[in-house]
């Protein structure tokens, strides 16, 4: 499985370090990684709880925090920062032609997406917004391309979260939720022109705002006193700090990835 992504998927994945195997399926650092959830972030518990076949799933992950999907675009707010375009790119360097660690094959492989995030945060409250969500997914789908050249066949793609129920933006008075509307249409819209355009393609789509919605209006149900509550633990509130989600709601994003992997024979 190779994945890509932001703070949200991130586990501090160094492709010059130790490779993943038996052992250690992310490879380094030790699972489950540096995330930003306090705990086990979605990767974690999809590996870990819901790979229901118990294949050894070895995960090349490649997402890095503050993404956006292409510093032309979008620049993101760190310039160290690897965008997905940079992640990609480095997935294209290492990997792409199957190294003797990683003899991959197009029936054995996944790749999952999960960008935007960042798109949207930054650019929300600019006039313009709408089209700066546009060439961000564009831009994100070419690279889609990219990795389905290498000869991967099956792709997950995330959307983005209700952002707006974030604590750190719940404080603002403007909320993007237009923004991650018109975000999600374009994913959808975008990978519906993939599929048409790859008919040997298996996708699957995931919609994260049910799962951040399910814990958000029963938060008690996830030992959280309310929806908006932090703690760095990752596991008495919510949220790890005011714009990550902690482990509970990380956990309910994994179930319903692995179900549209299952549902899509992805997985």
């Amino acid at each position: 499985m190779f994945t890509f992504g932001d703070s949200y998927s991130t586990t501090g994945f160094n492709i010059s370090s130790t490779k993943p195997d038996q052992e250690n399926p992310f490879g380094n650092p030790t699972f489950p990684g540096v995330t930003s959830s306090g705990g086990y972030n979605w990767l974690g518990w999809l590996i870990s709880d819901y790979n229901k076949k118990n294949t050894n799933t070895f995960v090349y992950n490649f997402a890095y925090p503050g993404a956006t999907v292409d510093r032309s675009v979008i620049p993101p707010s760190s310039d160290n920062s690897l965008t997905l375009t940079d992640q990609i790119g480095r997935f294209t360097k290492h990997l792409a032609k199957k190294p003797d660690y990683a003899p991959w094959e197009s029936s054995n492989t996944l790749a999952g997406i999960w960008i935007g995030i960042n798109d949207v945060d930054i650019t929300y409250q600019r006039q313009n917004a709408s089209e700066y969500i546009k060439e961000s997914v564009d831009v994100c789908f070419e690279q889609l391309e990219v990795l389905y050249d290498t000869g991967i066949r099956s792709f997950f793609v995330l959307q983005v979260p209700p952002l707006d129920k974030t604590p750190k933006i719940i404080a603002k008075s403007e909320k993007p939720t237009k923004k991650i509307s018109e975000y999600n249409k374009r994913i959808s819209e975008k990978l519906e022109s993939f599929n048409s355009a790859h008919e040997d393609a298996r996708t699957a789509l995931i919609d994260t705002s049910a799962p951040f919605n399910k814990a958000i209006v029963n938060p008690k149900m996830y030992n959280a006193t309310d929806a908006t509550c932090q703690n760095t633990d990752g596991t008495s509130c919510l949220w790890c700090n005011d714009f990550h989600p902690g482990v509970a709601i990380h956990k309910l994003v994994a179930y319903d990835v692995n179900m549209a992997l299952g549902k899509g024979n992805l997985w």
